[in-house]
């Protein structure tokens, strides 16, 4: 191809593969990283300014690891879904790796023990029609007691 040569591309597909390519180069890690920590320090602020308190350290992890979380499956997403053909060459190899190390913690930490809670509850609740009526203690006096009067 020569420097007076372009590549058409079809309408339909120039204006979602312009956009998408132009995404991938602006959710680069280092754009998106201080991103995550302004973010991060908002949070943070909101909760100590509305609430008083600091958030507990597992709060701090799941903010972060949700929000990197939510970069990674939106890279993939543009990667795959608006780009065509799929635009792996912009990535680096950490954008490569890093969204899907980081989704496959996240699933892993959260998803993988709220499904074990789901199916191994601490407490089962059953149906009533399985459970067998309880009978309420008598108020009638027991066989020792019957014909038993003032002792004279």
């Amino acid at each position: 191809m020569t420097a007076g040569q372009s590549v058409v591309i079809p309408p339909s597909q120039d204006l979602l593969n312009s956009w998408g390519r132009h995404l991938l180069q602006v959710l680069d890690i280092r754009y998106v990283a201080l991103g995550i920590i302004l973010l991060w320090l908002f949070f943070l602020a909101t909760r100590r300014i509305r609430y008083g308190s600091w958030p507990p350290l597992a709060d701090h992890l799941m903010v972060v690891m949700g929000l990197f979380s939510i970069w990674g499956v939106l890279v993939q997403a543009i990667v795959f879904l608006i780009t065509k053909p799929p635009a792996i060459e912009l990535l680096s190899q950490t954008d490569l790796v890093f969204p899907s190390v980081i989704t496959l913690i996240v699933v892993l930490v959260v998803v993988g023990p709220r499904v074990f809670q789901l199916y191994f509850p601490a407490e089962v609740h059953r149906k009533a029609e399985s459970i067998p009526p309880q009978e309420e203690p008598r108020n009638t006096p027991g066989p020792s007691q019957e014909g038993a009067g003032p002792v004279n």
